[in-house]
Order: structure tokens, then sequence, then C-alpha cells
């Protein structure tokens, strides 16, 4: 099974036809990060209609971060999307661990 992480900006030109090409996708399972700035115009836009295509093919995942979102909590997300099932934050919280060092 193919898995692919995408971060993308929301920016890109090509983000209407992407979308479309994405909502068929069968062949691979894809989780998609939108990141957006505070303030920006298409992002809205953009998470929705993800939001929409990840709704209809079980292949997409999405999850979505605009402005200052805690990097623990967008790669808790991401890990359990991209996995495709649920991480509880105590699992997670142990994963963060370093492991015990030895000499």
């Amino acid at each position: 099974m193919l898995r692919l992480l995408l971060l993308l900006d929301g920016e890109a030109t090509d983000m209407d036809e992407f979308e479309l090409d994405i909502l068929g996708l069968s062949w691979a399972h894809v989780t998609i990060f939108l990141i957006g700035v505070d303030g920006c115009p298409h992002h809205h836009r953009h998470a929705n209609e993800l939001q929409r295509i990840s709704d209809v093919n079980h292949h997409v995942s999405f999850a979505d971060a605009q402005g200052n979102t805690p990097e623990r909590f967008v790669t808790h997300e991401l890990l359990k999307r991209h996995l495709g099932y649920d991480i509880p934050m105590q699992e997670f919280t142990q994963m963060e661990e370093l492991p015990a060092y030895e000499e």
C-alpha cells in the first residue's frame, strides 16, 4: 500500500486541479496537512473542499492548522490520520519519550 503525506500551504496556483485529481484517487492513501498563516485568503475555501473530499474518499485524510498551532497537536493529528487509527494522547505521550539509556 502506498501512503503519501502532503504538506500544503494552500497558495499553490493549481489547488483547484489538485482537489479534483485527489477526489477520485483510489491507488494510494494520502494524508493532507494544510498549513495557513493567519488571514490567508484562500485557506478556509481549500480546507472546506479538502474536508469534503476526505469525507467522500476514505483514501484521503485531512488535517488543518492555521496560525499559531502547537507542534505537539500537529504531530498527534498527523500521526493518527496517517496511520489510520486513533492514538490516545496517553499512548502518544509514551511514544514521545526517549528510550532508556543503557551503557
